[in-house]
């Protein structure tokens, strides 16, 4: 029936304009105070349909920037730095293993952390809300391990790259993640779960 409305309001209305056109009238259309009336009358259902959806859009961290593009971003800060500003290269012998050994670690934590909250079916992306505080696994050592993980990815292309001068890109990585993200996120946790989350955070480090 909505495909008949629309062809016949559009059999009516193409030669309204077309005869408005030739005869230089102005056009005026005017609303049916019917379909208002409809808007206007919401039911209290989909009124707190909106209040949750609403609700849901604002219960997370606000973190300033999502950390694996941070993450991207600092790593092109740092070969930009190896290309233009070479400083000191690093030794081979010391550089592959521990680049093997950063890799290796940075995935293998960042891969349990995410099976963790998934299992405890909570969020991972930081702009989605958090439904539980997760304390097993790797978060019993690390209340951020999944950021951890990111640091020993970061720190595995510097090692990679063998050159001292790439590593000037963990600088605004730390500072953007500690002030931008995880204190963000500290406060919300507080906020949502209030002691439970603060004695959590007594008992587990920031990051190690």
């Amino acid at each position: 029936m909505a495909l008949d409305a629309v062809v016949a309001y559009r059999s009516l209305i193409v030669p309204y304009l077309r005869d408005c056109v030739l005869q230089r009238r102005r056009v005026q259309i005017g609303w049916h105070a019917e379909p208002q009336a409809r808007l206007a009358a919401r039911s209290p259902e989909i009124e707190m349909h909106d209040d949750l959806v609403a609700a849901a859009a604002d219960d997370n961290a606000r973190v300033v920037i999502f950390p694996p593009l941070l993450l991207v971003i600092c790593i092109g800060v740092g070969l930009i730095a190896w290309r233009l500003l070479p400083l000191q290269p690093i030794t081979l012998t010391f550089a592959i293993p521990m680049a093997v050994l950063c890799v290796v670690s940075g995935l293998l934590l960042d891969r349990l952390a995410q099976q963790m909250l998934r299992r405890a079916s909570t969020a991972i992306h930081p702009s989605q809300s958090t439904q539980a505080i997760v304390e097993t696994g790797p978060f019993g050592r690390s209340r951020n391990p999944i950021y951890v993980g990111q640091a020993l990815l970061l720190l595995a292309v510097g090692f990679i790259v063998h050159e001292v001068s790439y590593f000037i890109a963990c600088i605004p990585w730390y500072f953007t993640m500690r002030y931008g993200v995880i204190a963000r996120e500290e406060r919300y946790l507080s906020r949502k779960f209030g002691n439970a989350y603060v004695d959590y955070m007594g008992r587990v480090g920031r990051w190690i």
